[in-house]
């Protein structure tokens, strides 16, 4: 947290804001279909309408890093969009390509918005990989504007925390 923008607090995870499964993208969903892996989440907020930030490190079982950051990728590449609930509402983000400079081993990058009942929702997502983990990283906002520099800014520090981990 020490890495983020003054003003962040760590968020507990509950139900409501862990990240649920993805629907509508077949690709995606095969690889949530096994104990694919193991992981540890974290989120950090400004306030309920302002910035967040999750993280989550995976490390994958039955195969590489690299081949499940690739298959993942190529998978929200080719849908274009997935159905996920959060904060407790059934949202589509529409993803398009996000233009970030190269993190850890390997990395891509999205932007992707919804519009639900009472508002909208923004968020940019990186998907890392580092050594032997998966890292992925969702900057979000709702009723406003992600923040890419945020968003590149937490990721890299998040593949620099799972290099460090990998050396011990």
């Amino acid at each position: 947290m020490e890495d983020l923008p003054s003003g962040f607090r760590s968020e507990p995870l509950t139900a409501r804001n862990l990240p649920s499964l993805i629907k509508g993208c077949a690709g995606l969903e095969v690889l949530q279909q096994g104990d694919i892996a193991d992981q540890a989440q974290a989120e950090w907020t400004k306030g309920a309408l302002d910035d967040y930030v999750d993280e989550a490190i995976i490390q994958p079982k039955g195969e590489t890093a690299a081949a499940l950051v690739d298959k993942a990728a190529k998978a929200l590449n080719d849908c274009g969009s997935v159905k996920v609930v959060e904060e407790g509402l059934s949202v589509t983000l529409h993803a398009t390509p996000l233009d970030l400079p190269k993190i850890g081993d390997a990395s891509h990058a999205w932007h992707t918005s919804a519009k639900y009942g009472f508002g909208s929702m923004e968020m940019n997502v990186v998907l890392v990989q580092q050594g032997d983990l998966a890292v992925l990283i969702a900057q979000a906002r709702i009723n406003g504007q992600s923040k890419t520099d945020l968003t590149l800014t937490a990721a890299e520090a998040a593949a620099q925390r799972a290099a460090d981990f990998q050396k011990k």
